[in-house]
């Protein structure tokens, strides 16, 4: 029963840390951040105008999943639902996030407020965590490691190519 005390003093002072970070978010003046290099938000603005057809469809469906398979996507979302698993507010933290990301707001990170060297620390860390997953899967099925970088470059390559494709029947049509 002794090691209640610790533990509980523990939980308590990380929920100290999480409240005052959302509550002096919440406080600041909150504005939109433009995402230029986001794939996904340029896919989603050139492609609102006409849907996909299938086999558009089905190939960034494919690329997309590979991404997330063969890079961090995996090793991220295991790491996230054990948080919150064990850490229960860590979920609210993340639906936040999403809510803010999804409205084109700046998000937040805990390692914001580290500085350089330690916030470049500890995402090399956090990256070799998540990563490993991604290239445990990539190693079996015969494929390559996709990084950040690497998966955006793949989907930009399908979605040009479709957006090509586009403009080209758009110049049929206009002649």
């Amino acid at each position: 029963m002794s090691f209640l005390k610790p533990l509980i003093g523990a939980l308590t002072a990380i929920t100290l840390v999480i409240a005052i970070t959302i509550s002096l978010s919440a406080c600041t003046a909150q504005e939109k951040q433009a995402k230029p290099n986001d794939v996904t938000i340029q896919a989603a603005k050139e492609f609102s105008s006409r849907p996909l057809k299938p086999e558009e469809a089905e190939e960034v469906l494919e690329v997309t999943g590979e991404n997330y398979i063969y890079g961090q996507g995996v090793g991220r979302t295991v790491a996230n639902v054990g948080a919150t698993v064990l850490f229960p507010p860590y979920g609210i933290y993340l639906l936040g996030n999403a809510l803010l990301d999804y409205g084109g707001y700046e998000t937040y990170y805990v390692t914001d407020m580290l500085p350089d060297e330690g916030k470049d620390g500890w995402n090399d860390v956090y990256g070799s965590i998540t990563s490993t997953p991604g290239r445990i899967v990539a190693g079996f099925a015969g494929e390559n490691y996709r990084d950040d970088e690497e998966a955006n470059n793949r989907l930009k390559k399908v979605l040009d190519k479709y957006k090509k494709n586009e403009q080209a029947k758009d110049n049929r049509i206009n002649n």
